[in-house]
Formats: C-alpha cells, structure tokens, sequence
C-alpha cells in the first residue's frame, strides 16, 4: 500500500513538473507599487539590453554557431539576456524583455499575489500591520521571491550570469560561446555593477529618494558577493575543457578567496565558509554579519565611487 501510494504521489510530481515550476510575470506586475525602481530599471542597460544586444555582429556570429536563426529565440541565449514571460500556467513563454525584476529577484508567478497582499481593505504598504508584514515577505521568500536582505543569493543572481557560471547553461552550449568569444567578464563585482545605473532603493522613510547604502551595507554586499564568486566559479571551473574559461574561473577563486582571507580576523563566519565555500555556509556569514559595521575592513577593497557602473 505503502508503495504504491509513493508510485501515486512520484507520478503527480513528475507529470505536474511544468505545473510545480515558477514562471515569470514581467516587470509591469511590480511597477503597479514598485513604479520608482520600475523607472530606474527602464534607464539601465538591461533594459535597454533588450533592443541591442541581438544587433551585435559578435552575437549573431554566437547565435549563428549554436545554429540558432535569432538571439532573442535561443533558449540558451534566453537564459542570461532575456526575460521570458507567460500570461498564465498553460500559456507558451515569450522573450518580452531583458534581464527585469525577476531575473534577480526570483519568477514571481508562486509568490506575486502574496507579496502584494497587504490585507484586507488595506491597500498600501505602508498602512499595513508591522506584524503582517513581516508574515508577508516570509511568505513570499517562501514562495521563491529573493529579497534584497537576501544578499548571498542576490548576489548569486548577479554571478551565474555574469561569470558564465548559470546552471541551466548547457556544457556543449557553453563550448561553443567560448569558441566564438563570448565574454568572460572574470572582474565583475557586485558593488561595482549594482550600486550605480541600477541602484533601485526607495526605502522608508526616503521612499522618494533613490538612496545610497551606508558604508556597512555595502561592506556586508562586498562580502556576499566575494562568496558569491567564489561558489559559482567552483561549481562550474571545470565545466567545459576550455582554457580561457578555467583561466576566468582560477582567477576569479583565487582573488575571491585573497580578498575574503584580508576579511577573515573581523569576521571569524568567514573561516567555515573559506573551509567549505557553499550556498549554506555563504548564507551563515550573511546572517553572522548582519548587525556589524565592517566597513573600515572592507574599505580598501572597494571600487571608487567613480568606478560605478
């Protein structure tokens, strides 16, 4: 009975997989409230991405060599450059943007209508219980939304493409790109590429204002992204036999691992981590850090000011 109750239960997973997963429902769903950072996205580069990158004689030469016809209809090339977007469930997904919203902060379709459910009769955020909304966004991070105090795994967004360390990339995929010089990027850093163009923090009480992290936030982004690197290039150095990449990929270990050792005496979560680089023991230094000013540390470190992207 047992068994085959577990046959029963397998075969629903399996046929409902489609079903089970995520699926993103674009950008215009988070600018109904979000309509300030809806508006910094719409100047960055990934929006403007979505109009560009295809045009590029390096890309259709990409494209081209995957055996592909367009940039915008290659899975592949999806995965990174392009927002895929579905009305519903059954509906066919359908490049509509670049890299939006979701693309760091999770496919919203699991968590979208409990994060904008502020209770009922209330209709902004902030007339909202303190109580309830501490529920809400624990609710919603459950449903696969990745917030902004999730640093590990934001930063991670940022590193598994820009790095060529995603997952889903295909290794026979990931070859041919590197024959056909895709870029590597091996000096991309968090700080450096989200704290300018794209820097979205309307945050109370300067909800209108689009304002800086203070230098302890940018110390504690600094030290997820470290970790982030260093978990992604780990897992994919020796994804394809490829030179140039397994040179990005040491490069990018080894100058992650230098920079967090100069941060390791301040921060002692830092050691397990170093021991063991992973998502858990990353996202353990996340929650160790969180209350500490490390910004006198981390200060050398740290890209200019001018230097942001």
């Amino acid at each position: 009975m047992f068994l085959r109750a577990l046959i029963v239960v397998s075969s629903f997973l399996f046929f409902s997989n489609i079903a089970l997963a995520n699926w993103n429902v674009g950008p215009k769903e988070c600018a109904e409230c979000h309509d300030r950072e809806y508006d910094v996205w719409k100047e960055s580069p990934h929006f403007k991405a979505y109009k560009k990158a295809h045009k590029t004689k390096k890309a259709k030469k990409i494209v081209k060599a995957l055996g592909g016809k367009s940039m915008k209809k290659t899975d592949q090339c999806a995965i990174c450059h392009y927002t895929k977007i579905q009305k519903n469930e059954s509906a066919k997904a359908k490049v509509k943007a670049g890299p939006t919203c979701e693309s760091c902060h999770g496919a919203g379709s699991e968590w979208i209508e409990v994060h904008n459910d502020f209770g009922k009769g209330i209709k902004k955020a902030e007339d909202e219980a303190p109580a309830r909304r501490v529920k809400r966004l624990a609710d919603a991070e459950a449903g696969g939304m990745i917030a902004s105090r999730m640093l590990f795994d934001i930063s991670s967004s940022c590193m598994n493409c820009h790095g060529l360390g995603n997952k889903a990339l295909k290794a026979e995929t990931l070859k041919v790109m590197l024959e056909n010089k895709h870029p590597l990027e091996k000096d991309f850093e968090v700080v450096k590429y989200s704290q300018g163009k794209i820097r979205h923090r309307f945050v109370p009480p300067n909800v209108n204002d689009n304002s800086k992290l203070d230098s302890a936030g940018i110390a504690r982004l600094y030290i997820s992204g470290q970790m982030a690197a260093l978990v992604a290039s780990n897992a994919v150095k020796t994804k394809v036999e490829n030179a140039k990449f397994q040179a990005a990929q040491k490069y990018r270990i080894d100058n992650s691992i230098k920079n967090l050792k100069t941060i390791e005496a301040a921060l002692p979560a830092l050691k397990t981590f170093l021991a063991g680089p992973s998502a858990d023991t990353a996202r353990a230094v996340v929650e160790a850090m969180k209350d500490k000013d490390l910004s006198k540390t981390v200060a050398p470190l740290l890209p200019k000011e001018s230097d942001l992207k």
